[in-house]
């Protein structure tokens, strides 16, 4: 059997959900501002990017990780149809605790799967490595972070298949989900790296999840976001363009390389492309000073 060259970081499943009515979906490159139209088979890949030597020697399996996803995505693609539909329907009484396991399993892979997720966690650590020389903690310190001990591949593998996946998994179901039905004439962008977790401007966390141009999802800790609890597990409208473009913000400044739509009108993403300039640098510093 002949080996996956062209392996997706973003399924294609998903991708489809921002595609127009001709099954295009529009692309702006942020580092060089082109914007085109194409299919969801030619984005969000690399060439043997979960190809992992040592790793599939250990398994016994070629390609073992992109097997795996393999595997794993025909059940992340059913959850998403489900709830696509109830969203649509406007009803998630269907939507069950199962289901929701279902779909924080999808969310925590998609957040570890993508090359910017690997590019983030090598940057976090040289800035721990850092820390460590300035009178970093001893818990700091003892950590084994010497820069040829540590390869970014490898962790990315480990992030995704580990146990530690199934006690992240029953974390993130605990924390208030927010459906938003957005009802503002501004679709929902997505991206190659279209999960991302962030701090809004009073130090709360959530991650963000666009879902289709329409709906999206919120996952807030409920330790930060206490006054949102009526919203949990709720459709809720969302009317504030300047809240659309918020979220759509966060999409854009947190991308690997691309940003996607469903229209070719990417005038909000070249407007804060403009206002944050280093995105045009693909080896820009993705982590924050410690």
């Amino acid at each position: 059997m002949s080996k996956v060259k062209k392996q997706h970081f973003v399924p294609q499943f998903y991708l489809k959900n921002f595609t127009d009515s001709q099954h295009r979906i529009y692309a702006l490159d942020v580092v060089n501002g082109k914007s085109f139209g194409t299919s969801v088979k030619n984005i969000a890949h690399d060439v043997y990017f979960y190809d992992y030597e040592p790793f599939d020697r250990f398994i016994g399996v070629e390609q073992a990780v992109e097997k795996a996803l393999a595997g794993s995505e025909s059940k992340a693609a059913e959850i998403l149809r489900k709830l696509k539909a109830q969203l649509e329907a406007n009803d998630l009484s269907e939507f069950t605790k199962s289901d929701y396991r279902e779909l924080a399993d999808h969310i925590l892979t998609q957040h570890k799967r993508t090359p910017q997720n690997r590019i983030l966690t090598t940057q976090l650590l040289e800035k721990v490595r850092q820390s460590r020389t300035k009178g970093a903690s001893d818990e700091v310190k003892q950590l084994d972070l010497e820069a040829e001990s540590y390869d970014p591949q490898f962790q990315q593998i480990y992030g995704i298949l580990s146990s530690q996946v199934l006690h992240d998994i029953e974390g993130l179901c605990d924390q208030y989900w927010v459906f938003w039905k957005n009802k503002t004439q501004h679709s929902f962008y997505t991206s190659d790296h279209p999960v991302v977790g962030h701090y809004d401007t009073d130090e709360r966390f959530e991650i963000y999840f666009p879902i289709t141009p329409k709906f999206s999802v919120s996952i807030l800790l409920k330790d930060h976001f206490p006054h949102m609890s009526f919203r949990h597990q709720r459709i809720n409208e969302l009317g504030d363009p300047e809240y659309v473009k918020f979220l759509n913000t966060v999409i854009v400044t947190n991308c690997g390389r691309q940003v996607y739509s469903a229209e070719n009108d990417f005038r909000l993403a070249e407007k804060i492309v403009e206002e944050n300039s280093s995105l045009r640098d693909p080896n820009r510093k993705r982590i924050a000073p410690m």
